[in-house]
């Protein structure tokens, strides 16, 4: 659904001689099978507005001018490609400094933070490869747990690893937060609060649970309305 993703895959494929046919979500690339294009593999995105890709992969296994195309679907499979260009990339750039700061990540005094990062964006969904993981409501709950964890993680080797392995040998420290990031942290907080808090003064909330008792069941109104008929 990304363009800018759809334009790396249209030119990279473009480039090796194959036709590229790219649609922005599901509904308009069954569209395009049911209208007679003809196909010989179909790259997916998990996570597509509309219809995530598993859908869409259902839908081609129903038709029959697709029940036996291959099927990729990207998932965290392209967040480890990404990391292993980004050390590709520091390496074939030849700059000393961009390597320093790519081998302290996983060397360095924050080294934890980005084996973190790395085990929960990349080992760890890697289990999706079992069918009976990724039919499971409770393993796709934990493996997004575990995701959110690697993503936020991700934030804080960007930040924080960076700002403690800077260009210059004699910068190179713990990271200490000044008193104005402490300020700008808490402030934001702050102002969450304070407009979340104002919003419940105005209109308070009320629990899901008192609002259900005030309301029958479902069930019960049908027998109901079926009565009064």
């Amino acid at each position: 659904d990304n363009p800018t993703n759809r334009e790396i895959v249209r030119r990279q494929l473009s480039a090796w001689g194959m036709r590229v046919d790219d649609h922005e979500d599901g509904p308009s690339a069954l569209a395009a099978v049911d209208a007679g294009r003809a196909y010989d593999v179909v790259l997916l995105d998990m996570h597509m507005p509309g219809m995530d890709g598993i859908e869409l992969a259902r839908g081609l296994r129903e038709r029959s001018a697709t029940r036996a195309l291959p099927l990729l679907l990207l998932t965290s499979l392209i967040v480890f490609y990404a990391y292993l260009v980004e050390f590709f990339i520091a390496w074939y750039s030849g700059s000393p400094f961009e390597r320093a700061i790519f081998w302290d990540r996983v060397t360095g005094q924050y080294a934890w933070a980005g084996w973190i990062m790395y085990t929960c964006n990349c080992i760890i969904p890697m289990a999706l490869w079992s069918r009976r993981v990724r039919t499971s409501w409770f393993w796709m709950f934990v493996i997004s747990i575990f995701v959110n964890i690697g993503m936020w993680f991700e934030r804080f080797v960007i930040i924080i690893q960076s700002l403690a392995h800077e260009f210059i040998p004699y910068m190179w420290d713990y990271y200490t937060p000044t008193w104005v990031e402490w300020g700008i942290t808490t402030g934001s907080f702050a102002w969450f609060f304070m407009w979340f808090l104002l919003f419940v003064k105005f209109l308070p909330s009320m629990a899901i649970a008192e609002l259900k008792e005030l309301l029958p069941p479902r069930l019960k109104r049908q027998k109901e309305e079926l009565a009064a008929r």
